[in-house]
C-alpha cells in the first residue's frame, strides 16, 4: 500500500468502504485473473450460507436509524441481498435474508398482527 509501511496495520473495510459495487467486482476479478488460486475461494465464498448472525447485526443496525424514512431504506438495502441471491440461483440464502427481513420491515412499519386479530384470521 503506498505510503504504508510494512509494520503498519491496514483497515481493509475502511480502504473498500468507498467503493461502488461495480468497483469491487473489478477488483475482485483483476484479484482472481492474477492470482488464479484464489477464484475458488473467491466461489466458495460467495457459495457459503448466510451467516444468521452478521444479518442480525445488519438488520439491528438498519433499524438503529432514528428517522422511519432511513430505517425503511436500510432496511430494503439488506432485502436487495435477497434479490441478489435470487439471481445468482441460491434460493436458500435468499429466502433466509427475505424472511428475516421482511420480519423486520413488518415490525417497523406496525403491521404485525394483534394476537387477537391472528386468532380470529385462524378461524376464517
Amino acid at each position: 500500500w503506498r505510503g504504508m509501511s510494512d509494520d503498519e496495520a491496514c483497515d481493509l473495510a475502511e480502504i473498500l468502504a468507498p467503493l461502488t459495487k461495480d468497483q469491487l467486482e473489478v477488483l475482485i476479478a483483476k484479484l482472481v485473473a492474477k492470482h488464479n488460486d484464489i477464484g475458488q475461494d473467491v466461489v466458495d465464498l460467495a457459495a457459503a450460507p448466510v451467516d444468521p448472525e452478521s444479518l442480525s447485526e445488519d438488520l439491528a443496525a438498519a433499524c438503529a436509524h432514528d428517522e422511519g424514512p432511513a430505517r425503511i431504506a436500510a432496511l430494503h438495502a439488506v432485502m436487495d441481498r435477497a434479490v441478489a441471491y435470487a439471481a445468482a440461483q441460491d434460493p436458500a440464502n435468499a429466502l433466509v435474508v427475505a424472511e428475516k427481513a421482511t420480519e423486520r420491515l413488518i415490525a417497523t412499519l406496525g403491521l404485525e398482527a394483534e394476537e387477537g386479530e391472528e386468532e380470529a384470521e385462524e378461524e376464517k
